[in-house]
Order: structure tokens, then sequence, then C-alpha cells
């Protein structure tokens, strides 16, 4: 969820700002969706990452070792 925010703010601003150099409209959507697509692609990749990181060194509790 944090990586689609963060992707859809970066994509918003790439759009504004090529608004602002008075861009054609439909290039400032395209810029914007172009970079939300990589942005949300590069930060899920790298929290998948995260977590198989995680769960690697995590101990096991349950079901105990002894049965």
């Amino acid at each position: 969820m944090i990586a689609f925010i963060t992707g859809m703010l970066a994509g918003v601003f790439v759009g504004l700002l090529l608004a602002l150099f008075t861009f054609p409209l439909l290039a400032c959507m395209s810029a914007g969706i172009v970079l939300f697509l990589v942005s949300f692609g590069i930060l899920q990749r790298y929290q998948w990452g995260q977590w198989k990181r995680l769960e690697r060194n995590l101990t096991l509790l349950f079901p105990s070792k002894l049965l």
C-alpha cells in the first residue's frame, strides 16, 4: 500500500511539473503514468525482498520441535 501511495505521489508530481512548463495534457498524463508504474514496480520489488529476508531470519515457534 505504501508503494502504491508513493508511486502515485511521484506520478502526480511529475505530471504537474511538466504541466508547469506548458507541455500538452497527453504528455503530462503519459509521463505521470509511466513514472507511477516504474516507481511502484521498483518499490514493490524492494518490499518483497525485505519480506523474504525477514522470513529467513525468523525462528520457528510452532509447531514445536519436540513433537
